[in-house]
């Protein structure tokens, strides 16, 4: 006979432990038997205790070890405990200590020693006078010494060598001549007499001085010569090249200046100074040479009172001028800048197209291919020329279909008409290029899209255009299809009473209840269908009312509600 066996099967799923540690540089890590010592992320397979598969993730992480470097300055003499020692001298040193972390960490110590600072001052006072040094008062000649302590705080030691000098007195007897002056002290002596004086002598101290001052006649004499611009008249030892009153001395018998005045007179030269032009290969003749190059020229000649007169003549070779730029082409509805060369003050014939018509560099937008003329004057005002073309190529034509608003998951189809020559239509969408060399394509927009084509043509002239396609997330009544009768007698037809929805819906509930209110089917699946039965019992023929509720893609829900006919 039949015997029914149930077994009750459970699947175990493998256990996941995730372990994340950390060890010193140099250490290692124990992972059921396996021994690891680099830093990284790793996965071992065990067997658990079940007998199941037991998935370990370890995360190992390496500390290095660690080091620091310090730096300190201690005076001479005192002493810096660094771990187990007791530095006194410069030098580097290095102490083993364990970090937070447990690891290694070595410390290097630079310690650096600081002799005393000691000067030397030597210094000098005059005799009477009082030299001070931090409060202490010195007035005899010595040797001194103090100590201080300096900003570093260490021992900072001051020698003084104080020498104290004596206040001296001088006698003079001096002669001047007449109308000298003898500066005495900060006086300015011009008359005989016994004057009396005092100054700083070499040492820094008062020194008297007793001066007897005797002044002596002069003697004066005149003169008066011409001579001509750039020669040079002698006077005593002097040589004089401009017009003025000079004067020179001797010395005569009584031990004084012979005064001489000389006023002399330079004939100033004649100067004529030109300025000309010339156009770059002509000849320029100035006196005897023939000049052909900018530049500063000089001639002279004798005049009247037989000095020298100097023609200065400022030359500017003025070169020639030359217009040239290149021809250019642009596709309908472009613009180019154009460039000539050889000139700044030119102008352009027409001036159609041009957003300036007297400037080296406009941007032209012609709408048909011109011939520019450009002119600049050159030298001597004759007319310099060129011509620059700009083509312009015809564009291609390019048109696509209009914008449309359509439900989710719906297609669409995009075409683009125009004349293109040999290019290809391109398309490009939301998510970059589509189709290459497609007059046509079908899409399937995911959301609200912006679809381009565009075409270059064989002159390289690019057309496009873009179509608009909106993703309607709403729903509307013919967003869903609802029979209104099915006939479940099993002839293959009509069998069962389902709802088609034709928009990317979620059916919250779909409600069929008898003409007494009883609830007879429900269901919150589009796929599920009524077949006419209640508790397995196919009911019998009549209306029968439907609630459905969906959520549409906007998240708004919509409800609908009608009668069905059940039919035999």
């Amino acid at each position: 006979c039949d015997s029914t066996v149930r077994l009750t099967l459970q699947v175990l799923e493998p256990g996941i432990n995730e372990l994340e540690t950390t060890i010193c540089e140099g250490n290692s890590y124990d992972l059921n038997g396996e021994i690891f010592t680099e830093a990284g992320h790793y996965t071992r397979k065990l067997t658990a205790a079940n007998g199941c598969d037991s998935i370990i993730y370890l995360t190992l992480n390496t500390l290095p070890d660690q080091h620091k470097n310090i730096d300190k300055t201690i005076c001479r003499g005192d002493t810096l405990a660094f771990g187990s020692l007791l530095l006194t001298e410069p030098g580097d040193y290095h102490q083993l200590f364990l970090s937070s972390f447990g690891c290694d960490s070595t410390v290097t110590l630079k310690l650096q020693v600081i002799e005393p600072a000691i000067a030397e001052w030597e210094k000098a006072i005059c005799e009477g006078e009082v030299f001070e040094l931090n409060g202490t008062s010195y007035t005899e000649k010595g040797q001194y010494q103090q100590i201080l302590t300096s900003t570093n705080g260490c021992d900072s030691i001051i020698r003084i060598n104080l020498d104290v000098h004596p206040i001296d007195e001088t006698q003079l007897e001096v002669n001047i001549c007449e109308g000298e002056v003898y500066e005495f002290g900060e006086s300015q002596l011009t008359a005989s007499g016994v004057y009396q004086t005092s100054y700083i002598n070499a040492n820094g101290c008062d020194s008297l001085v007793y001066l007897k001052l005797q002044v002596v006649q002069n003697i004066e004499q005149s003169l008066e010569a011409e001579i001509c611009a750039g020669e040079v008249y002698e006077f005593g030892e002097e040589e004089l090249t401009e017009s003025g009153v000079y004067q020179t001395s001797h010395i005569n018998i009584l031990g004084c200046d012979s005064t001489v005045t000389l006023t002399l007179n330079v004939l100033e030269e004649v100067e004529t100074y030109l300025n000309a032009e010339l156009c770059e290969g002509e000849v320029y003749e100035f006196g005897e040479s023939q000049l052909t190059t900018s530049g500063t020229y000089q001639t002279s000649y004798i005049n009247n009172n037989g000095c020298d007169s100097i023609v200065t003549l400022q030359l500017e070779v003025i070169p020639s001028v030359e217009l040239f730029g290149a021809d250019v082409s642009i596709c309908e509805g472009e613009e180019v800048d154009l460039e000539v060369y050889g000139s700044e003050n030119v102008q352009w014939f027409p001036a159609t197209g041009l957003s300036c018509s007297n400037c080296p560099n406009p941007v032209a937008s012609p709408s048909e291919t011109t011939i520019y003329l450009v002119q600049t004057e050159g030298c001597g005002g004759t007319v310099v020329e060129t011509e620059i073309m700009v083509e312009v190529l015809e564009k291609p034509t390019l048109q696509t279909n209009e914008g449309r608003t359509i439900t989710p998951g719906e297609e669409v189809e995009l075409e683009a008409e125009g004349t293109w020559g040999m290019g290809a239509v391109n398309w490009e969408g939301p998510e970059g290029l589509i189709c290459q060399d497609c007059p046509r394509i079908t899409v399937l927009p995911q959301g609200n899209s912006i679809y381009e084509a565009s075409v270059m043509n064989d002159e390289g002239c690019l057309a496009s255009d873009t179509v608009h396609i909106q993703v309607r997330l709403d729903c509307i009544e013919g967003d869903f299809f609802i029979p209104n009768a099915f006939s479940p007698n099993g002839d293959g037809t009509n069998e069962s009473f389902h709802i088609t929805a034709y928009t990317d819906a979620q059916l919250e509930y779909l409600r069929i209840y008898d003409r007494w209110g009883e609830l007879m089917f429900e269901t919150n699946d589009f796929n599920q269908v009524w077949d006419g039965r209640f508790r397995g019992k196919l009911l019998n023929p009549g209306v029968y009312v439907y609630y459905m509720r969906v959520k549409c893609p906007d998240e708004e829900s919509y409800e609908r509600f009608g009668n069905v006919t059940l039919i035999r």
